[in-house]
């Protein structure tokens, strides 16, 4: 493992198989230099950074002020809480919100290249030794997120800036740990920003201000090898995700493949006191496809089965709940969603950049979490089910009827959409039905009203029953 400080050739890695043999980046130079004052050390470094995540889409770092202690003892508590029955992790479920706090149940998120035919092909075309295993249901891992770092005061996104979610059995615990765990991380995270930005050439500060706010996520995840311990396991199908950019600290257990830009497999196993980062969409995004964000999955290796099998070897036989749980203490550092996003700088004037149109974040991160089977949509056996609240535009909710009726690339259409809303948000679901019908995708087939009991009180209900004719 080499510390990078000066330009080394290609940033490619030359056939290894783990992605140690990249080079690693030191951050301690860009912490003790200010603004406008870096040496031309620290600039070739941060060149050698950016050509790296142009060249690989990942990275690998390290942060004196991060230490594996920190790490571990985060894991420790996850393996305890995902350890825990079915039922009361299931009670920190937010779907109303697209699951954006709290945790996530398995067999929720569903890789998008599990459906999208796009997607499917270009894994059909890779040659079979990088080739991924190709997803064909959800995923059976659990995740739970929690928010680190400021909130806006004021968002037009702000079920997507909710309060967080302290599970009940964990609770003198849980602010804490998770919080020291998630502002190293994002500290990181900022530090990488700022070289980032100074090795393309922009203002140190460009990438730094558009996270400024964000609705940074700790997202850790969490499976249970004594139910899904066969070897090819599908804990997280082949993606990549849709955030700025994604940190990774050392996982108890193997099974994190990752591809760079060239379509090279690499089995991940992060250095000694070093963290792994991966560019998101958003990262794609504001630099006009110059740096592609970078897919992965996570499985059930032969090197994650053995580990198990040592493992129980030493324990006599049998581990305890806890530590049949993989864990990943993974960040997600994600742009402000009121920010714009689009091509920065002399991005703009790439010829790719007219693929990325300007979007604010908040709908960049709605669209993409719809597409995963993570926005407030709950299908039965043919009918979804849109909740709808005042919390988003009537004009967002008429173009995500409009996506479900009419599909999307990826995305088969539905035949049945039932529309439900309480109270001030029920003329919403009225609007919405009668645009549909307008604009002949779908026909209004039933109505109905009701008075639930709301905590006490009552509170008008309305579901409005869509058939697709288009």
């Amino acid at each position: 493992v080499q510390t990078v400080v000066a330009d080394a050739g290609s940033m490619a890695p030359n056939g290894g198989d783990d992605v140690a043999d990249l080079p690693v980046f030191d951050l301690a130079a860009i912490l003790a230099s200010h603004a406008g004052k870096e040496d031309e050390t620290l600039l070739k470094a941060c060149k050698d950074m950016a050509r790296c995540l142009h060249e690989t889409s990942c990275l690998v770092v390290r942060d004196p002020r991060v230490s594996e202690g920190d790490n571990v003892k985060f894991m420790e508590m996850m393996k305890r809480y995902y350890a825990q029955d079915t039922e009361a992790k299931k009670s920190d479920a937010r779907p109303d919100i697209h699951y954006q706090v709290g945790v996530t149940p398995a067999g929720v998120e569903k890789a998008k290249c599990a459906s999208d035919p796009k997607c499917i092909a270009e894994m059909d075309s890779m040659p079979e030794k990088h080739r991924p295993l190709k997803p064909k249901k959800a995923d059976p891992k659990w995740r739970f997120f929690w928010r680190v770092g400021p909130r806006p005061e004021n968002s037009k996104f702000p079920d997507l800036n909710a309060a967080p979610v302290i599970p009940e059995a964990f609770k003198k615990e849980w602010p804490s740990t998770c919080d020291g765990w998630g502002n190293k991380t994002l500290d990181a995270l900022h530090a990488v920003a700022e070289m980032l930005a100074l090795g393309f050439n922009l203002e140190r500060s460009t990438f730094r201000d558009m996270m400024n706010f964000g609705p940074h996520l700790l997202a850790p995840t969490g499976s249970d090898l004594s139910q899904h311990g066969a070897v090819n396991t599908i804990f997280a199908g082949y993606h990549n995700d849709l955030n700025f950019l994604t940190i990774h600290g050392k996982s108890n257990y193997p099974g994190l493949r990752i591809w760079l830009r060239d379509g090279t497999r690499k089995t991940v196993t992060v250095p000694d006191g070093c963290l792994l980062l991966q560019a998101g969409q958003q990262f794609e995004y504001v630099t006009g496809g110059h740096v592609k964000a970078g897919f992965h999955e996570v499985i059930c290796s032969e090197k994650t089965r053995a580990v198990l099998e040592s493992r129980e070897k030493d324990a006599a036989g049998k581990l305890e709940p806890k530590d049949y749980w993989r864990i990943s203490t993974t960040m997600f550092g994600t742009l402000c969603h009121d920010t714009l996003l689009q091509p920065v700088g002399h991005f703009a004037k790439l010829s790719t950049a007219k693929d990325y149109p300007p979007i604010l974040g908040g709908d960049q991160v709605a669209k993409v979490l719809m597409e995963i089977g993570m926005a407030n949509a709950a299908s039965t056996d043919d009918t979804v089910t849109m909740k709808m609240s005042q919390k988003k535009s009537v004009g967002f909710y008429t173009r995500a009827a409009a996506t479900f009726l009419k599909g999307a690339e990826g995305k088969d259409p539905v035949d049945k959409l039932k529309l439900s809303a309480l109270g001030n948000s029920m003329g919403m679901a009225v609007d919405v039905a009668n645009r549909m019908e307008k604009d002949g995708l779908g026909k209004i087939a039933k109505v109905e009203t009701s008075y639930p009991d709301m905590d006490g009180q009552r509170c008008a209900h309305i579901s409005i029953d869509l058939e697709k004719t288009c």
